[in-house]
């Protein structure tokens, strides 16, 4: 064979060898090492050369301009509305969420089955957190904020006119109550009670009048002149007097002086309770697919405004 056969065979595997290293060394630069955080790598205290490698060392420049490159050229604002607003992908989406809601509804999925399916799991434990912590939420807000308000400010005016106005309907109630009680045997019994205290320290005045009026006595004379007496106009005037300077009283104190033995954990359970009974979370959950349809059908309508909007204005 011809020398110069061999020399070229020679020079193609030395140019093979060289370029084969050259492109590995240059690989080796650009990828090498991978190593986090990406700091040089030391021998005693020679560096290593070329590391960290040049994308390594540079990968955050490397995925912002990645990332600008997806969001100015690939995947615009104009070109997700253009998607949108494509009558053929909206076709396409409506017949896909159509035909899952139907698959759902012939199967008589539940609503936790259909959220298991999502591949939402603990739905309902979920939600009743969810519902615990918004009324702890509200309730520490609206004591923060109410706590220390005066009870004139924090009732409309129109009920503070009510109230005014049911004040002396509220005392001619009371003093009806009180009448009938102290017309009654038991009333009787009390206004003797009543009687003997007063006058058990008393001694000697309290066994001279019983000598000349008689115990029962006093007490059937007393009884009709109490009753008189609250039958009065005038008493019932006073009753309002008194009722209403109370109630203006009332209205300069907040809620934390009118109540100064709030104690938080006990009203918390209450709402708690009171939430739990008025959205019965297990219910709801196990409502089937279909009767949730047959309660939102009437807002299908406008989902699908909604959505035709969406699809035409989201971007702007």
């Amino acid at each position: 064979m011809p020398n110069w056969i061999w020399t070229l065979i020679f020079m193609m595997v030395i140019g093979a060898i060289i370029g084969g290293f050259t492109n590995f060394l240059a690989i080796q630069m650009l990828f090498r090492p991978h190593r986090r955080p990406h700091r040089p790598i030391y021998i005693g205290k020679w560096q290593l050369p070329f590391t960290p490698g040049l994308i390594p060392k540079r990968h955050k420049e490397l995925a912002t301009q990645v990332g600008k490159l997806v969001v100015n050229h690939l995947v615009t604002p104009q070109s997700i509305q253009k998607k949108l607003s494509d009558p053929k992908f909206k076709h396409e989406t409506e017949k896909l969420i159509s035909d899952k809601v139907h698959s759902w509804l012939d199967q008589k999925w539940t609503i936790d089955q259909v959220l298991h399916y999502l591949q939402i799991e603990n739905a309902e434990q979920k939600a009743k957190f969810y519902l615990q912590n918004k009324v702890k939420q509200k309730y520490v807000t609206l004591k923060q904020t109410y706590g220390d308000v005066p009870v004139n400010e924090l009732l409309p005016e129109e009920w503070e006119m009510k109230v005014q106005e049911k004040i002396p309907d509220l005392s001619g109630k009371v003093l009806e109550k009180i009448i009938a009680y102290f017309s009654s045997e038991q009333g009787g019994e009390k206004i003797n009670k009543m009687i003997e205290d007063f006058f058990q320290d008393r001694g000697k005045i309290w066994s001279m009048i019983q000598m000349f009026v008689g115990h029962q006595s006093l007490v059937d004379r007393f009884q009709p002149e109490l009753i008189k007496f609250l039958q009065n106009d005038t008493t019932k005037q006073l009753l309002v007097n008194i009722l209403q300077a109370e109630w203006q009283k009332l209205q300069q104190n907040s809620l934390e002086e009118l109540l100064p033995n709030w104690q938080d954990e006990p009203l918390l359970k209450y709402l708690e309770n009171w939430t739990a009974k008025t959205i019965p979370l297990e219910k709801i959950f196990q409502l089937s697919i279909h009767d949730v349809i047959d309660v939102i059908s009437p807002y299908i309508e406008k989902l699908d405004q909604k959505w035709n909007s969406l699809s035409l204005g989201f971007w702007w």
